[in-house]
């Protein structure tokens, strides 16, 4: 019986590690969606700060060999801040940055449909910030420019066939270059800096992000 049951669970195992595999030409596409909502209550005459933070990308790859993900993506991350108090005033605060570039995206097999994945893209990206006082008045404009790289991982799991759920640390690493021009009533301003930051971060709100992806 012993001998009987040996082959079989050796058979059971190759097929689990046989079907968690992104196999090579595999075609990839999907997305993410992060979002972050807070309402900060000072519990004092100060007014409540408001702010939402959302990042969606949309991306399509291709496996050239088993596990490893090359391909393209296109971002968009709103962002707005309301009653913002810098000393002064309150300032109502307006995001809006786009991003588009390449990524490489590596799958490590954990179980039968679970995988870990750690992602790395290099982006060209886009952003305009816009600052108004409580009477609509614009009082601070930025526009930057530059190269980003990013470094997220994540967790995914098939939930059917061809579709696979995935949960993400958006941007445990990132890395950017970029040009500046902030314009204020009185004065403009260019500059350009080197950062480097991460969303695992004490001092920072930890959030996760959900995605997905079609494989086939």
């Amino acid at each position: 019986m012993t001998k009987f049951f040996i082959p079989l669970i050796h058979l059971a195992c190759l097929a689990t590690i046989a079907n968690a595999q992104i196999e090579k030409r595999s075609t990839i596409i999907g997305g993410q969606v992060y979002y972050y909502d807070s309402n900060i209550d000072f519990s004092t005459n100060q007014k409540n700060q408001k702010s939402r933070n959302a990042i969606f990308d949309i991306s399509a790859g291709k496996a050239f060999t088993r596990n490893d993900v090359f391909g393209v993506h296109l971002g968009y991350s709103p962002a707005s801040t309301k009653n913002f108090y810098d000393g002064n005033e309150y300032v109502n605060t307006d995001v809006k940055a786009y991003n588009m570039g390449v990524f490489y995206r590596h799958y490590k097999s954990l179980a039968k449909d679970f995988y870990f994945f750690i992602e790395s893209e290099l982006s060209y990206l886009h952003s305009k910030q816009i600052n108004t006082d409580t009477a609509g008045a614009n009082v601070f404009t930025s526009k930057q420019s530059g190269a980003e790289f990013v470094l997220t991982p994540g967790i995914s799991y098939r939930i059917y066939k061809k579709l696979h759920l995935e949960l993400l640390i958006p941007n445990i690493v990132t890395l950017r270059y970029n040009s500046t021009k902030e314009t204020m009533p009185t004065v403009t301003l260019n500059q350009k800096q080197f950062v480097a930051n991460t969303s695992v971060n004490p001092n920072s709100p930890f959030y996760l992000g959900v995605g997905f992806h079609f494989i086939f």
